[in-house]
């Protein structure tokens, strides 16, 4: 018996988090990421934190 979850076949191998002053700027940063010779490499962008919001 597997367990009580679904079967998955995609897995998340990790991430990084940069700060970056554009998109273009972010995408440049993921073509150079060497997973992306062979996996899908996502761009997101984040919401402001509630630390930086509340002053």
């Amino acid at each position: 018996m597997d367990g009580s979850f679904a079967d998955a076949k995609e897995m998340v191998g990790g991430f990084f988090l940069t700060d970056c002053d554009s998109r273009a700027g972010a995408l440049d940063i993921a073509a150079r990421c060497p997973a992306a010779q062979w996996a899908t490499v996502e761009v997101r962008a984040l919401g402001p934190c509630f630390d930086d919001a509340i002053k």
